[in-house]
């Protein structure tokens, strides 16, 4: 379920939700107040917490969860105190509903300008994310406009690449599109040029764009053509832009360069099935590798990660991690106090090449 809100009304539903959730559990609270025994104290002084928090605007996801949890303890445990017996499924309902509604708006624009002025971690920070308009890419520039990074989202399908930035612009994010095609060298020089006059320097680079387009081939089998074309996007493409923009990264004060990369390119985790593709994450190690030496003495880092199988488009129907998840390595490579290069990370953690 996806609740798309105006970006006029929007943070008035969710002071609403946050005021009516709040007042339930403080009157909860009070038909509490003249309960002699300990146990019913405790709860009364949490449950009026909890109340008090969302109405001042505390973290809205965990403080909703808690407080719905509270909601139906309650209604196990006042229900028979106040032979109340319909107060049983109403609580329910309103828990149920409550914790829906605000754990949906999580990322309205109101609660994202709330988190940033908080966080303020990246403040200033530029970044370019290449295949962006969809899955990973689409979460990572998510992530980082969040966390206050100025991000250019790019993708070679200019239409679809616009409306990935609307969608994000209308959650209140600071996200700007620009048209990329990776195996494209004039379409990456638009890019550096474009990111060079609005901003001056860069301070990451995600290469996220990759195509898989042999997953039932072998090594015995696979189309030579295939592989080139797996190749040119993978690796070329990975290549092409960072000598594109590594000048304007030694502006930055903390550069970063995360490549996308996979443990089917491992060489430690190598089995078989999709060659071309495997044999192009293991060249973007390579690469990754190779670029961190060359740039040792600079500001800049060079990493690959992992997200694991995720729930995209590529990672099919046997994905079990979501774009969240798989996108907070990648945020935590770009912003965080983490300076190793030539690494290969997966959750947070330095893997086997």
């Amino acid at each position: 379920m996806e609740i798309i809100y105006n970006r006029k009304t929007g943070p008035l539903i969710i002071l609403l939700l946050r005021v009516c959730l709040g007042f339930i559990l403080i009157a909860a609270a009070v038909s509490l107040f003249q309960a002699e025994s300990i146990p019913y104290q405790i709860v009364l002084c949490v449950t009026a917490f909890l109340g008090v928090a969302l109405i001042i605007g505390l973290q809205i996801k965990k403080i909703s969860f808690i407080s719905c949890i509270v909601l139906l303890i309650l209604a196990f445990s006042i229900t028979p105190f106040l032979k109340i017996y319909f107060l049983f499924p109403l609580l329910i309902i309103i828990s149920s509903l409550s914790y829906l509604l605000l754990s949906q708006i999580d990322n309205h624009p109101l609660c994202i300008r709330t988190r940033k002025r908080k966080l303020g971690v990246a403040k200033n920070k530029i970044a370019v994310v290449t295949g962006a308009n969809r899955g990973l890419g689409f979460e990572i520039c998510r992530q980082l406009a969040i966390k206050g990074v100025r991000v250019i989202l790019s993708a070679r399908n200019e239409e679809k690449g616009k409306e990935a930035a609307e969608k994000l612009k209308n959650e209140g994010l600071e996200v700007d599109f620009h048209q990329l095609d990776v195996t494209d060298k004039n379409s990456i020089h638009r890019l550096a040029e474009y990111a060079k006059e609005k901003y001056g320097k860069l301070d990451i680079l995600i290469n996220n764009a990759g195509i898989l387009i042999d997953s039932s081939d072998l090594c015995t089998t696979v189309d030579i053509d295939v592989v080139r074309k797996t190749f040119e996007t993978n690796v070329c493409g990975a290549l092409l832009i960072s000598q594109e923009l590594i000048p304007l990264m030694k502006k930055s004060e903390n550069g970063r360069i995360i490549n996308i990369s996979s443990r089917s390119g491992a060489l430690s985790f190598m089995g078989k099935g999709a060659p071309a593709y495997r044999i192009s994450k293991a060249a973007l190690n390579a690469l990754t590798r190779t670029l961190a030496i060359e740039l040792k003495n600079t500001r800049i880092t060079v990493n690959s990660m992992t997200p694991g199988l995720i729930k995209t488009t590529m990672g099919g129907e046997k994905a079990v991690r979501s774009t969240i998840q798989g996108a907070d390595t990648v945020v935590w490579l770009a912003i965080g106090d983490n300076m190793q290069t030539g690494k290969f990370f997966s959750e947070r953690k330095e893997i086997a090449w």
